[in-house]
């Protein structure tokens, strides 16, 4: 047992009971097993009690246990590829049609008809590729989760409109497709919130704000910044603050450099709550027109004048 415990368990991977073999007598990993000293993962598999419940060490094992035609897949792909976090509860894993398998419970099984591609994580762990595990995760999670499914995967480079397009146009049942569909083109069209989908949808709509650019890169003292809505012929940058990534003390001061080095360069910078998109969108929206309006803008003057 000495063995295992200094070479086999500090190892953040599961253990068969062969390895485990060679290296004790069944009669000392049975008495490990018992002592708790060793966790059963799944069936024939086993870790430290330390990593037994990391997402690493469940993922490799239910690549095992389930056989070599098994993927990670789903969110639990996408976690592997960087594109989204923390780690999900559950490993999710795709399996041929016909394959049986009664998982525990933080093991999701799911089967398929049709082949889907994959890439390997770590060299070892077959993970279905992005842009289909966005098409897999999308519809089986819950709604308010879905648009940051997808536009994580768009900020992070992990999907492009290309990939999501050909995984779209390969699979021949998706969950909640039209859905999925409309925010990959609002992705691709720069999107990349959310918050900015509202905005989109609700509060910079119709002809007046058709030419407000989105995700507008500027540079202000040598500093490179990127607006959320810019008004070019008015100067002015609207911003939408999501309370989680603008709650911080830290966000704050540096929101606050940053509308002032905006200022310096003649761009005023008008800022609008995750609040005020969801619950007010159209008084976020007249609130816009007056300002553009005050400072000059002839297409809100217009709008103005025509409520």
């Amino acid at each position: 047992m000495k063995e295992i415990r200094e070479r086999l368990l500090p190892q953040a991977r599961p253990f068969t009971y062969a390895e485990l073999s060679a290296a004790a007598s069944r009669h000392g990993i049975d008495g490990a097993i018992h002592r708790g000293e060793i966790v059963r993962v799944l069936p024939g598999l086993y870790a430290s009690p330390v990593h037994a419940e990391s997402w690493a060490v469940r993922a490799r094992s239910a690549i095992i246990w389930a056989g070599p035609r098994a993927l990670i897949s789903g969110a639990s792909a996408l976690f592997a590829w960087g594109a989204l976090d923390p780690a999900p509860t559950s490993v999710h894993l795709v399996l041929p049609h016909g394959a049986h398998r009664r998982p525990p419970r933080w093991l999701q099984v799911s089967t398929l008809t049709y082949a889907v591609p994959f890439g390997w994580w770590q060299g070892d762990v077959p993970v279905v590729l992005p842009a289909f595990a966005v098409a897999q995760a999308y519809g089986r999670s819950r709604p308010d989760q879905r648009a940051e499914i997808v536009y994580r995967a768009f900020r992070r480079r992990a999907v492009s409109a290309e990939s999501m397009g050909h995984a779209l146009g390969s699979m021949p049942r998706v969950r909640a497709r039209a859905s999925l569909v409309a925010r990959v083109a609002y992705a691709a069209d720069g999107v990349e919130s959310f918050l900015e989908e509202r905005g989109l949808q609700h509060v910079f709509t119709g002809p007046l704000f058709r030419h407000l650019l989105r995700q507008h890169r500027v540079v202000a003292n040598g500093k490179p910044f990127r607006l959320d809505v810019y008004d070019p012929e008015t100067s002015t940058a609207f911003e939408l603050d999501g309370a989680a990534a603008h709650g911080s003390l830290e966000q704050r001061q540096f929101d606050v450099e940053r509308d002032a080095l905006l200022a310096g360069v003649g761009i005023l910078t008008v800022r609008f709550t995750y609040r005020d998109v969801l619950e007010r969108p159209q008084w976020c929206g007249r609130v816009a027109l007056r300002v553009m309006g005050e400072r000059g803008g002839a297409r809100a003057v217009r709008m103005a004048e025509g409520a």
